[in-house]
């Protein structure tokens, strides 16, 4: 499984990173890696949106 994640200002793409599943499966925790080689630890009943504001934060802390 992959979560890609896009943020688009008017037609311009801002942030493009993506992470796949690497360890778990539907219904337990899971391990992601991201784009730019992190971990993120996720429970996947927690849903794609909570996986996604993880991941968007770790691109936030990198980009500072």
């Amino acid at each position: 499984m992959a979560l890609i994640v896009k943020v688009f200002i008017n037609e311009r793409c801002i942030i493009d990173t993506h992470a796949v599943r690497v360890m778990g499966s539907p219904g337990k925790p899971c391990m992601y890696s991201t784009d730019t080689g992190h971990m993120i630890a996720h429970h996947y009943d927690d849903g794609g949106a909570k996986l996604a504001m993880k991941l968007l934060d770790i691109y936030d802390k990198e980009s500072k």
